[in-house]
């Protein structure tokens, strides 16, 4: 993989905290996930006109990431209701790399060299390792639902990948999606009547987290057409060192050394995966 395309996935993962900062940040996590979710559809039908058809080959795909992403973001709802940011974060996108590389091999006939898994484990160790200071006061249940999450964004991440290499183009397919997944979102908004209040208050964050999202992971989809899944997987996951930073400088969360220093490794990971290209 280029050092060009790592670069980009890697400034995706800024974004993909900032959004969910926001949502752990919001009073109301139901109505920020809906305007999350509708600010991310309207951005992306804005480039619908410009892009061809998917395909018919990509359409199962769609509709199993459809149900793949409604599952992961009613998970975070909970998750972040009963955990804070720091925890369910890093332990929901550290166990995605592994388990994407694993279903990769399985289902999309990926075989990586033994440096490259190698690497993705320090990533996926060290991701997983920012939340440990958090462990002994996190509720059992925000665990859980973390641990669920990482195993829906692994489903998920294996599916558009493989969805997008069937597609007439990645960014049709990038684009398609969440323009149907909004669609339950929508339902809420409306049952709740919120869409008459939702340009005022904290609601216009997360539209705005919705768009920067959706460009944001419409690169990550365009990226595993171009690199193996698990590394992809690997380096957008290192957003879980920005949602560090974040919740610390904005979430009132602490950031100790040990959390800087597994940083590092992450890093070191990192780096090791762009000399590996």
């Amino acid at each position: 993989m280029s050092a060009w395309i790592v670069a980009l996935v890697l400034s995706t993962a800024v974004f993909h905290a900032g959004w969910n900062a926001v949502l752990r940040h919001s009073r109301d996590r139901l109505l920020a996930t809906a305007m999350i979710a509708l600010g991310g559809a309207a951005a992306a039908a804005a480039f619908l006109p410009f892009l061809p058809w998917p395909g018919r080959a990509s359409l199962p795909f769609l509709l199993a990431s459809f149900a793949l992403h409604t599952v992961y973001r009613t998970l975070l709802i909970f998750g972040y209701r009963w955990g804070e940011l720091g925890v369910v974060y890093p332990i929901a996108r550290g166990s995605a790399p592994l388990l994407v590389t694993a279903a990769a091999t399985l289902f999309a006939g990926e075989h990586l060299s033994a440096p490259a898994l190698g690497a993705i484990a320090v990533i996926s160790l060290g991701i997983a390792a920012l939340s440990q200071s958090h462990l002994a006061t996190a509720p059992p249940r925000a665990l859980l639902i973390a641990i669920a999450t990482g195993a829906v964004i692994a489903g998920y991440s294996v599916v558009d990948g493989m969805g997008a290499r069937r597609a007439a183009s990645a960014f049709s397919y990038a684009f398609w999606l969440p323009t149907v997944e909004c669609l339950p979102w929508v339902l809420v908004l409306f049952r709740r009547g919120a869409l008459r209040g939702a340009a005022v208050g904290e609601s216009w964050r997360a539209v705005i987290g919705g768009v920067v999202s959706i460009l944001a992971y419409a690169l990550v989809v365009w990226a595993m057409t171009q690199g193996a899944l698990g590394i992809v997987s690997a380096l957008r996951e290192t957003s879980v060192v920005f949602a560090a930073l974040l919740g610390w400088l904005f979430l009132g969360e602490r950031l100790t050394w040990r959390r800087l220093l597994t940083c590092c490794g992450i890093a070191a990971g990192i780096v090791m995966l762009a000399l590996l290209r």
